[in-house]
């Protein structure tokens, strides 16, 4: 039985685990596929809910439908605003708006009016929660399941 005492800090080893989720998906050549389970003795990854998907997965659907009508809706707006609030999400956003002007030209008037207010918006700096969803009990002093002291 290993006690926390022997093991680094807790942060340091979630620290590390950060580094190696965040390592697997931007090695991932083809794409990433994110899944969670319905059982509530496991818990979802404190880094899912810190890779911004939901908002991610929503832009993208949204210049996906900007590309196949060449406008764009008033969800589409709000969709797009909301993610862009986010420094990890606008960077790659503008991204794909540009492979999206060069993917369909008929798309991109509409793109360049969305640039102008996207670029605009103003930034929501990113703070760790105190709290994830799935944390419902304090540090534990120890774990006898995995070995692990998180």
């Amino acid at each position: 039985m290993l006690l926390l005492e022997r093991w680094p800090a807790r942060s340091s080893l979630i620290e590390r685990e950060r580094r190696l989720f965040s390592v697997a998906l931007t090695r991932a050549r083809k794409g990433v596929y994110v899944f969670a389970t319905k059982n509530a003795k496991q818990k979802v990854s404190r880094f899912i809910y810190e890779a911004f998907i939901t908002e991610t997965v929503a832009a993208v659907d949204s210049v996906a439908g900007i590309m196949k009508r060449s406008t764009a809706t008033e969800a589409d707006h709000r969709v797009l605003t909301d993610a862009a609030r986010y420094a990890e999400v606008r960077a790659g956003l503008l991204y794909i708006l540009r492979d999206a002007m060069q993917a369909a030209p008929a798309c991109r008037p509409v793109v360049q009016s969305l640039l102008t207010g996207l670029l605009s918006v103003t930034l929501t700096p990113y703070c760790y929660p105190e709290a994830y969803p799935d944390d419902t009990e304090a540090q534990p002093t120890r774990r006898r399941d995995v070995r692990l002291p998180f």
